[in-house]
């Protein structure tokens, strides 16, 4: 089955997508004015899954224009900031960011 943002090769798809991941890791996905907003909470992402994923598409997005900027900007800098959040919880080791992402992240 393909992944909803497989669907259309479009920055924006990637990038909103993307977007919507982080809010809903940091438990910011509902506006404050919504019903559902005093139900969030922070959620643990799965870097490691999310992260390929999007990697896996790197060739695509780099033929977009502002693709390559994007993956090497805002996509690198949430991930590794990310890293050194989870790192900091051993017990949910599971959800720690690894270095292949890492690595892949820096080859871009």
């Amino acid at each position: 089955m393909q992944r909803l943002y497989e669907v259309e090769k479009s920055l924006v798809v990637y990038k909103k997508v993307f977007k919507n991941v982080c809010d809903w890791e940091l438990g910011n996905l509902f506006r404050e004015n919504e019903f559902q907003s005093k139900y969030e909470e922070d959620l643990w992402i799965d870097w490691n899954k999310v992260g390929k994923d999007f990697l896996s598409l790197k060739s695509t997005i780099k033929k977009i224009n502002g693709g390559l900027d994007w993956l090497k900007g805002p996509f690198t800098d949430h991930i590794k900031l990310r890293k050194n959040y989870y790192n900091k919880f051993t017990f949910r080791n599971e959800h720690i960011i690894s270095e292949n992402i890492i690595q892949s992240i820096d080859n871009l």
